[in-house]
């Protein structure tokens, strides 16, 4: 099986990179996590997606990327706002040499597409358990005098970790979708918790039509995530359920019927072909876009057209 520690598609950091493509959770993200001195100069509602990346071959097994781009209050000079999702669940040294690449191939990107020169804020999704923080360049040099440190590059750049953010403060969140997204990150490691939350947020936004391609992702993703057997999974579910007939449970026996358990119930789905290729077809039925159906999985965009016409979807 593929360590979801060092895969290049993290189906974490694809999850998470699909919820960043609805433009009103992004938002809600931005205006939660970013800083407000950055606030007070961007202006949010000019938020687009940049369709472009700054990652190279080497730096895609350190980070995901979605590159987005705003303008300044009162202007038309525009900024790209970098949000990296970091692999690994303990990156260990050296990231910020990593960032220092990821920011020098964006500016030299943008001079070899002979574009005028925007700058790139790095923003640091991490959503590891381990304790980490970034750190500046200078402090990798520590025997070296004040006056040939100098010379060492330096940036800044936002981070954010999972982990530090309380329960309390996603609570309080008000895009439903970022919510419950941040929800079930924080406790993938806690199998029967993440059953109570799934199905806490499946009882609560089922009823909601806007949210239903929402859901399959959400629900594809967390029962891939419970290190539960079957039987017990199912206890879990009718013990948290609020209701007679169950719609966590009729939305478990949908997704099991629809040739999920290949991909969910026997392995994870980045691991499983077979079970990527039951989700994306069943994603599709759902109504997802292939952009997103890739992002999930973890897929190339050609790769899940070609499954679709195999199957006669498109």
């Amino acid at each position: 099986m593929t360590d979801e520690n060092t895969s290049v598609h993290n189906p974490h950091d694809s999850f998470f990179k699909s919820l960043m493509h609805n433009r009103e959770t992004a938002l809600a993200f931005l205006e939660e996590f970013l800083p407000d001195e950055v606030k007070d100069v961007l202006d949010l509602q000019s938020l687009e997606l940049a369709n472009t990346t700054f990652l190279t071959d080497e730096l895609k097994q350190y980070f995901s990327d979605i590159v987005f781009k705003l303008k300044m209050r009162g202007t038309e000079d525009s900024s790209f706002l970098s949000l990296l999702m970091e692999h690994k669940s303990n990156p260990g040294e050296y990231v910020e040499f990593q960032l220092l690449g990821y920011t020098a191939n964006g500016y030299l990107t943008q001079l070899k597409e002979k574009k005028p020169l925007q700058i790139i804020i790095p923003f640091v999704y991490y959503h590891g358990r381990e304790t980490w923080r970034l750190k500046q360049l200078s402090e990798y040099f520590p025997q070296y005098p004040a006056s040939l440190r100098r010379f060492v590059p330096e940036f800044d750049k936002i981070f954010i970790s999972l982990f530090d953010v309380s329960p309390e403060h996603i609570e309080q969140l008000t895009d439903a979708m970022l919510q419950a997204a941040l929800m079930v990150q924080r406790n993938r490691y806690h199998s029967k918790e993440l059953v109570r939350i799934w199905v806490y947020i499946t009882e609560t936004l089922l009823p909601q039509s806007e949210y239903s391609n929402f859901l399959t992702t959400i629900s594809v993703y967390s029962i891939s995530l419970i290190d539960l057997k079957p039987e017990e999974l199912r206890a879990e579910i009718l013990k948290h359920s609020r209701q007679k007939k169950s719609t966590a449970m009729s939305t478990y026996d949908q997704l099991i019927q629809k040739g999920e358990e290949q991909g969910i119930q026997k392995g994870k789905i980045e691991g499983k072909i077979e079970g990527k290729i039951e989700v994306a077809l069943n994603a599709y039925n759902n109504g997802l876009s292939i952009q997103l159906i890739a992002n999930i999985t973890g897929m190339e965009e050609a790769e899940v057209s070609r499954i679709l016409k195999e199957n006669g979807m498109i």
